[in-house]
């Protein structure tokens, strides 16, 4: 396997912005990354192990220009922004089920003597980076703000433009984990039929432009700004690794 570097990894997602550790930098690396690097499910749905080892997830992000799943994504960040000298921390949280404290993970960041969640990997939403004792935050599609628990955890709520009401998108665990903590839980997903991403392709990336969403046999395109989503039919595999490789930039074997 190649050495592939710091610089490597930032033209893969077109960074040429500052590399000091600070909020704003931090901001600006991940939308970078979320606009570059697609969620992309299609090794779990291939059966392919999980390996969340800095020089495979960079050679599968950098080399082979894929994306991944959000233990894939938020690892391969954390390791870039390690290298860049950020203090970061992997944390867990649930979606829908608490018995699987490992479904999804995000990164803790302290910088600018504030403590930020990070998340570059989750498939439903684009959530920008949010200082988690700060105010509501803004990002595409509407407002998103935390909620301390008594337990001891906290809830990452989203409000959707145009309604009223935040619901949660995931519940997150205060403990630091470590990638290898994942092999449960990713392996439980990935049995045949166990759950959405081991089931059919679920490939998403979010542009500055719109969100571009491959989900089962539909690609479905949502401009920003509140404009109506137009979906289209995927009707074969040819179409399929076309639209692989025109709005995912992904090509496969």
């Amino acid at each position: 396997m190649e050495r592939i570097t710091v610089q490597d990894y930032l033209d893969r997602i077109g960074y040429m912005g500052p590399l000091a550790p600070t909020a704003e930098n931090l901001r600006a690396l991940a939308a970078a990354h979320v606009a570059a690097v697609p969620f992309d499910n299609l090794d779990m749905l291939a059966q392919k192990p999980l390996n969340l080892t800095q020089e495979a997830l960079w050679d599968k992000i950098v080399v082979r220009r894929r994306g991944g799943v959000c233990h894939e994504l938020n690892n391969a960040f954390r390791y870039l922004l390690q290298a860049l000298g950020y203090e970061v921390e992997l944390r867990s949280a649930h979606v829908h089920d608490p018995n699987d404290r490992m479904a999804h993970v995000n990164l803790w960041v302290t910088v600018d003597g504030a403590l930020w969640l990070v998340d570059v990997g989750f498939g439903d939403q684009s959530i920008p980076v949010l200082p988690l004792d700060g105010p509501e935050g803004e990002g595409y599609g509407g407002r998103y703000r935390f909620e301390p628990r008594p337990d001891g955890t906290t809830a990452l709520l989203f409000r959707r433009t145009g309604e009223e009401d935040y619901a949660p998108l995931y519940v997150c665990y205060p403990d630091p984990r470590q990638p290898e903590d994942a092999m449960g839980s990713y392996a439980a997903q990935a049995a045949p039929g166990a759950s959405i991403f081991s089931t059919y392709d679920v490939v998403i990336l979010t542009t500055q432009e719109a969100r571009y969403a491959l989900v089962k046999h539909k690609l479905t395109t949502t401009p920003h700004g509140g404009g109506a989503p137009t979906v289209r039919p995927i009707p074969d595999g040819e179409t399929r690794k076309q639209v692989l490789r025109d709005y995912f930039g992904i090509t496969l074997p």
